[in-house]
């Protein structure tokens, strides 16, 4: 088993570090696209949450609804679309909680 070290044949890997804007002289600041592509990601994380949720509510409303039409007699698979649509949901809830912790947080911060 070769020993990789200073003298290996093999380079050492990339190290990706984000790159940081300049301090000002009032204080640290991040430059505006970089706030803006934050807040993108962010919101694209969101919005891909709230359709994920509402899909598998939806999933779920059309199974229960053709087993109780008789149009499936698929109990199971019924059953496991409500609960994935019920976990999803609480995720959401749990998420929308946690961001108006960290908002009540930063406003006392600025306070």
């Amino acid at each position: 088993m070769p020993i990789y070290g200073p003298t290996s044949p093999l380079p050492p890997p990339p190290v990706f570090e984000r790159p940081r804007p300049a301090p000002r002289a009032d204080g640290p600041s991040l430059a505006p696209d970089a706030v803006q592509n934050e807040r993108s990601a962010f919101a694209e994380a969101l919005d891909g949450l709230v359709r994920d949720a509402d899909g598998a509510v939806r999933t779920a409303e059309a199974k229960a609804a053709d087993f109780a039409d008789g149009r499936s007699n698929d109990i199971h698979g019924t059953m496991i679309a409500m609960q994935a649509a019920d976990v999803r949901m609480r995720l959401l809830g749990n998420v929308r909680n946690r961001a108006l912790e960290a908002y009540r947080e930063i406003m006392k911060m600025t306070a």
